[in-house]
């Protein structure tokens, strides 16, 4: 295929890694056998995984039983474990209801646990409380803890004030935990002045601390200015302490340079160095990776 070959001959980087990355999904599109043995041909590396995931989440998309039947053929290793992956997200995109199903009749072990992990959030997306069971049926841990939290994150994108009086109800523990702090951000970046209103609400506690600094953070990322206003008005303590901080990193990540002049007008003290220093920290990483 001239396209492959042309993407192979550019110089080793992030275009030849994304050439190669759409070289193998438009010929799945075409041929799937013939993109994902290409795909396992390439040197080992990032460029094979991806490519090889690309491909794979094409033909399960179109075709995900003939997609499922050639990863499920490939011996143990990090292959396999690619190519089920695109495998599950092709299959989850086209029908989450049915992956899941799918995932659920693997023999039990890290495959099966791996696929339900893969197909909770898009199918909380569609059918929350359908992925909430689907989570439950892992072992108790921090792989299940994880994909509770993707669960809720998908299911707060979708409905955040139904997302949090489910999360409400969890037991004691980390899952609820990690469940009520995706919903804290996420609802403070779809309806600011609901997000707020029920965190301020909360009875003084462990839950309203956990809240108010993530309902900050979701509520810069998208309106920085109104969410520094409005921490700046709440009172002294240390939950206040990461509000500002919590601002100031939702802030940089939209404008760090913003950030930064606003941070150094704070007054002097913990909660100014706090903010200063979450914004340097989150400067360098977006220098040298290019991304936060």
């Amino acid at each position: 295929m001239a396209a492959a070959k042309w993407a192979l001959q550019l110089p080793e980087g992030g275009s030849r890694d994304w050439a190669l990355n759409n070289v193998a999904a438009g010929w799945a599109e075409k041929d799937p056998e013939a993109a994902t043995k290409w795909a396992l041909q390439l040197p080992e590396g990032n460029p094979r995984s991806w490519s090889l995931l690309s491909a794979a989440f094409r033909w399960a998309a179109d075709n995900p039983e003939a997609a499922t039947k050639w990863a499920l053929q490939l011996p143990q290793g990090s292959e396999r474990v690619t190519a089920l992956a695109g495998v599950l997200d092709g299959r989850a995109h086209k029908n989450p209801e049915a992956a899941a199903k799918w995932a659920l009749q693997l023999p039990e072990g890290k495959e099966r646990d791996a696929a339900i992990e893969r197909v909770a959030m898009p199918l909380a997306r569609k059918d929350p409380e359908a992925a909430l069971k689907l989570a439950q049926q892992l072992p108790e841990g921090k792989q299940r803890d994880l994909v509770m939290s993707n669960v809720f994150s998908g299911w707060a994108q979708k409905d955040p004030e139904v997302a949090n009086k489910r999360a409400q109800q969890l037991p004691e523990g980390n899952a609820r935990y990690q469940a009520i702090y995706q919903v804290a951000c996420l609802w403070a970046m779809k309806d600011p002045a609901a997000a707020v209103k029920w965190a301020q609400q909360l009875p003084e506690g462990k839950d309203r601390d956990l809240v108010m600094p993530r309902v900050a953070f979701g509520w810069a990322t998208k309106d920085p200015e109104a969410a520094a206003n409005w921490a700046l008005q709440l009172p002294e303590d240390k939950t206040r302490d990461k509000i500002v901080s919590n601002v100031a990193h939702g802030w940089a990540l939209k404008d760090p340079e913003a950030a930064a002049k606003w941070a150094q007008q704070l007054p002097e003290g913990k909660t100014r160095d706090r903010a200063l220093s979450q914004v340097q920290a989150l400067s360098r990483t977006i220098k040298t990776r290019g991304v936060p």
